[in-house]
């Protein structure tokens, strides 16, 4: 974690202590506990998370700096409203757990858990389907036949609140209704879908 104050993320944060070590909590969960002093101002504070290694590190003679998360595009903040008591915790998520075929649906919280309806429906050969999580969760999405039987997971990781959209190729299956699932930590749900050659 950097700061921004100069105008840049780099690995000069370092040398200057404004650079602070995550503590691991899960695949891509990562924690890190701030102590904020009496009368600090409130307001927004940004973060980015980097990872060091080698030839990452101009202090030490690489030759990248720190930053990891492409200039500015992937800064994130906190909202310090109350410093009592002093301390902020943040959870996050370092890189991208998403699947490959899911797309995470930037600036959108969703207040409920969803599953919504596959499009197009029916469909041929392939079909996305969006669903929304409302907190940090580890998260399935799995197609079954009519008789029960699993035939793809499309996601099985950890992911962070937000609306995704998960992408369904059934090139190599038969015309007919397939059942999908969606699991989180705290929601259940299945809808159906119809597959026309």
């Amino acid at each position: 974690m950097g700061n921004m104050l100069e105008g840049c993320w780099c690995a000069d944060d370092t040398s200057t202590g404004d650079m602070v070590l995550l503590t691991h909590i899960s695949d891509n969960n990562w924690k890190f506990e701030i102590d904020i002093p009496a009368g600090t101002n409130s307001g927004v504070y940004e973060y980015k998370f980097a990872v060091k290694y080698t030839g990452a590190d101009t202090i030490n003679g690489g030759f990248e700096p720190l930053n990891n998360e492409f200039a500015d595009s992937l800064t994130h903040n906190f909202l310090l409203v109350e410093v009592l008591p002093p301390i902020i915790t943040i959870y996050n998520l370092f890189g991208d757990p998403n699947p490959v075929g899911v797309e995470r649906i930037e600036n959108l919280l969703p207040s409920d858990y969803q599953l919504e309806q596959n499009y197009p429906n029916p469909f041929n050969p392939s079909t996305k389907i969006r669903y929304s999580i409302t907190e940090y969760s580890f998260v399935t999405l799995k197609v079954f036949t009519l008789l029960g039987e699993e035939i793809e997971t499309l996601v099985n990781s950890e992911q962070s609140a937000g609306v995704y959209e998960a992408t369904f190729d059934a090139s190599n299956l038969s015309s007919g209704i397939y059942f999908y699932t969606l699991k989180t930590d705290n929601a259940s749900f299945t809808k159906k879908m119809i597959l026309v050659r």
